[in-house]
């Protein structure tokens, strides 16, 4: 993985899972030591689905992944979080 600096800079994400693996592979890529930064765009959304609010993070790449628990008798929404370290930010 990267280094992480002493205070690096760092931000959650998370969404209810949706079947598709983009953001394990672009983990698990990290942690075998693949260098792999991208600029990730965070947009803010309202009730109706409207673009509020943007952030942009530049030459991200993640840290930490979790996958939330799997209950056989829940009806809960999985939810996974990804941690990003990045460089610097803007804001759209």
């Amino acid at each position: 993985m990267p280094a992480r600096r002493d205070n690096p800079y760092s931000n959650f994400n998370s969404r209810g899972l949706t079947g598709g693996t983009e953001l394990y592979d672009w983990f698990n890529a990290i942690r075998e030591g693949v260098l792999d930064r991208r600029d990730v765009r965070i947009t803010l959304l309202d009730e109706a689905r409207n673009p509020v609010y943007a952030w942009r993070l530049l030459r991200a790449w993640p840290t930490r992944y979790e996958l939330g628990g799997l209950h056989a008798l829940g009806n809960e929404v999985v939810v996974e979080t990804l941690e990003l370290a990045y460089e610097s930010f803007d804001v759209d």
